[in-house]
């Protein structure tokens, strides 16, 4: 038995954040040779197509804060109210910022047009009502190459016992703070335990650096695109989530059949 764990933007999901027909045929193959799925993302929730499509056996969500193997929830992270405080006393006053919580996120101006569909979802609170949360992740949006980024990672790692990783996504790049425990390495190990499977048969996929805790622990860690800061914990590389992907996982399929056989 093998388990494939897959982030979404960047890595499973094409640039419609759909995943193309071609992966999802390879991966149904894959489950047909034993294979487990999981989804492990930075996402506050998995959108309701792609659980349909893909049917994962696991999902993490906001960077592995919560984590869960069918509705068995395996861990649920939350700030303190002292790490909320001090986080929300050094978030920039001119960047967007979410925070999100159980059913909740938190943002400037909670009813502001430009929201995206998953905060739909939630209850809305301007982000000052954080500080009494339970706040479980903080998302700072920036242009890519933005100046003010190192400063800023800076500023919020001054706060004992958070995560702050980040990802990019077209030409914005997002500032992930979560809290320590909440990391995406941990999210596999996690998973893989619930399941019964040997982290030497996880097989890992990503592409930004809150991907880097789940390849540094995963058997077989597989890098789409060309993230500097993955390229040592990587044992392959693919090109993106259209092509290169699928055709990787082709390749692995006929290899994985020809072991069993």
């Amino acid at each position: 038995m093998r388990l494939l764990a897959f982030d979404l933007d960047g890595t499973l999901l094409d640039r419609d954040h759909t995943v193309p027909p071609r992966t999802l045929a390879i991966i149904a193959r894959l489950r047909e040779h034993g294979c487990r799925v999981a989804v492990i993302t930075g996402r506050a929730d998995v959108p309701t197509e792609v659980l349909a499509g893909l049917c994962p056996d696991a999902v993490a969500v906001n960077t592995g804060g919560r984590v869960l193997v069918g509705e068995e929830v395996l861990a649920d992270e939350h700030f303190t109210p002292e790490q909320t405080r001090a986080l929300l006393e050094r978030l920039p006053k001119d960047r967007p910022v979410f925070g999100f919580g159980p059913g909740t996120f938190y943002a400037p101006d909670p009813q502001a047009a430009h929201l995206t569909a998953w905060h739909a979802k939630r209850r809305g609170l301007p982000l000052a009502h954080a500080a009494t949360g339970p706040l479980q992740k903080l998302d700072i949006e920036l242009a890519w190459n933005d100046p003010a980024a190192p400063e800023l990672i800076t500023r919020l790692r001054q706060v004992p016992g958070v995560n702050v990783t980040s990802s990019v996504s077209g030409d914005l790049q997002y500032l992930t703070v979560t809290p320590e425990a909440a990391n995406k390495g941990a999210a596999l190990q996690r998973i893989a335990g619930a399941l019964g499977i040997p982290l030497d048969h996880t097989l890992a996929f990503g592409d930004s650096e809150n991907d880097l805790a789940m390849l540094k622990v995963a058997g077989v860690a597989v890098q789409v695109g060309e993230a500097e800061c993955l390229q040592d914990a990587a044992h392959h590389q693919v090109s993106c989530s259209a092509l290169g992907l699928p055709a990787w996982l082709t390749e692995y399929a006929e290899e994985l059949a020809r072991e069993l056989a």
